[in-house]
């Protein structure tokens, strides 16, 4: 079961987490993905910050150095533990360094479809066709121990009716078709 503790939840909503979420919010090329105790963020489909994680009320993030360039020589500081403003800050203010690494890195091995997964999400849920869909993406690249699934998506009428009801609605699996 995919959930955050309340202290991770009043965390991002008003505390220590806040600048990261409030980035998330204010950038869109950004997705902040629920997991099991943890959060991704994503950037074109790939994870700009792995994890952030939260065991005993100590928070933990991480990147994936192979996105970086080995000849780098400017790599901000990253702390592992975030314990204080500062630490946060630190991933917040890395944020433009680390797109750039991964749009580089991306340019090299593109990953189109984990990317057009991230767009279209961000489309469908807050863009402009975002008020004519009846399905809301929850989640990308779910899996569990019975399959992968593209898109995990709730079926939600677009009318404004509707949307004010956020109760009985039915989930949607999406897998891609292949053609052979």
């Amino acid at each position: 079961m995919r959930g955050l503790t309340n202290y991770f939840i009043d965390q991002l909503k008003s505390g220590l987490l806040l600048p990261i979420l409030g980035l998330v919010q204010l950038d869109s090329t950004l997705c902040l993905e629920i997991r099991e105790n943890y959060i991704d963020i994503y950037y074109r489909g790939g994870n700009i910050i792995r994890r952030i994680e939260e065991k005993q009320e100590v928070f933990k993030a991480s990147f994936d150095r192979r996105y970086l360039d080995k000849d780098s020589t400017k790599v901000p500081y990253l702390p592992d533990i975030l314990n204080n403003p500062g630490d946060v800050e630190a991933w917040v203010n890395a944020i433009p360094f680390l797109k750039h690494e991964m749009d580089l890195w991306f340019g090299r091995h593109p990953k189109n479809e984990r990317e057009f997964q991230q767009l279209m999400l961000r489309e469908n849920n807050f863009g402009n066709s975002a008020k004519g869909t009846d399905y809301f993406i929850c989640d990308i690249e779910y899996a569990n121990y019975t399959g992968r699934f593209d898109l995990i998506t709730v079926q939600w009428p677009s009318s404004p009716v509707h949307r004010k009801n956020n109760r009985n609605l039915r989930l949607a699996f999406i897998l891609r078709a292949y053609m052979v």
